[in-house]
């Protein structure tokens, strides 16, 4: 039988006044001592508290709700994986939605769970919806519940965002390969309109330029962040004889550069190296791991979840928190 607060007040013999203020950390005159049995009593019979009671008082829902572009990638289930386990801390129910990249969706998502009565929000924006950015940050801007971007922002709205510093890390993977002697390197990057991939291929440039090295235009290929456009895409830069080293603006576009080259019989790192970027965790159970670019998702999720709780509760500045990425040396580049 699911014990109540009157129960847990009889056994300790108090007022169910006083059970509730010891249980929700509300200021008390009860002794420390009677405090601890009240805490001890709740924890030994399992006790819940009724949160629908306790969200209609308060006029909360206790749902948040999370949208994600792609559920499919890993760094995306992933970091929604972190961001449930966090919020699940704070006694949140989350609400996953998907937007599949589309920005159409994502307007559609976004509505629903404001109407479904979140009490707030955190969002990773589709790649479309940086091809209509005026009417997304309009659509962003005269919301009344709080919110945060995670991942992917845009630099110049005032909101809570947490990301990566991207250029940085397209920066450390090149000029890792820069110290190592390589001095051709080619890039698969994403479409221009992706924020995100567009600073890890800057980054690429930063190194390049400043190891005072030229760079080929026909040493970076466009392609769609995914595995097959990853392997579609590498051909032409595996086909370079003179290009030493290839770093993708994802694993995943990594991964399909991997499979392209041993069906050309080109050998990683022995005749190409390769560095991806995200350090995707089905990696490691590849034969030749991918040496990439960490982002840890899970710090990535639990930074989002503590700048919105705290958005939730004080309504203050809002907060930008950019986190550094980290190089991780594996198994797919030679020292020239």
């Amino acid at each position: 039988m699911k014990i109540k607060l009157k129960d847990i007040a009889k056994l300790a013999s108090v007022s169910e006044t006083a059970v509730s203020l010891v249980l929700n950390d509300k200021p008390t005159r009860i002794s420390q001592e009677k405090q601890a049995e009240i805490r001890r009593i709740a924890k030994e019979n399992n006790y819940r508290p009724n949160l629908a009671a306790k969200n209609l008082a308060s006029k909360t829902t206790g749902t948040i709700g999370l949208i994600i572009p792609d559920l499919e990638n890993p760094f995306f289930s992933g970091l929604a994986k972190s961001v449930e386990d966090e919020l699940r801390k704070h006694n949140y129910l989350t609400f996953i939605v998907n937007s599949d990249d589309s920005h159409s969706n994502e307007k559609e998502l976004l509505q629903l769970l404001v109407n479904s009565g979140v009490d707030g929000m955190l969002m990773t924006l589709s790649n479309e919806s940086f091809l209509h950015k005026e009417e997304m940050v309009s659509l962003l801007k005269g919301l009344n519940t709080p919110y945060i971007l995670v991942d992917r922002t845009y630099p110049n709205l005032k909101c809570n965002k947490v990301y990566y510093n991207n250029r940085l890390g397209g920066y450390l993977a090149t000029k890792y390969l820069i110290d190592l002697g390589h001095k051709n390197i080619g890039f698969i990057k994403s479409p221009e309109q992706i924020f995100n991939g567009n600073n890890r291929y800057l980054g690429y440039l930063d190194a390049m330029r400043e190891a005072e090295y030229s760079i080929d235009e026909q040493w970076s290929v466009e392609s769609d962040f995914k595995y097959d456009g990853g392997y579609l895409s590498s051909e032409v830069l595996l086909e370079q004889a003179d290009i030493t080293a290839i770093v993708c603006a994802n694993d995943l576009m990594a991964f399909g550069v991997m499979k392209k080259a041993r069906e050309m019989r080109i050998k990683i790192p022995e005749d190409i190296s390769l560095i991806g970027y995200d350090n995707l965790s089905f990696g490691e159970i590849m034969d030749t791991q991918l040496t990439t670019v960490k982002q840890d998702m899970k710090a990535l999720g639990v930074e989002a979840v503590r700048i919105l709780l705290s958005d939730m509760s004080s309504k203050g500045d809002k907060i930008q928190s950019e986190l550094e990425p980290e190089l991780l040396v594996k198994d797919t580049v030679r020292n020239l």
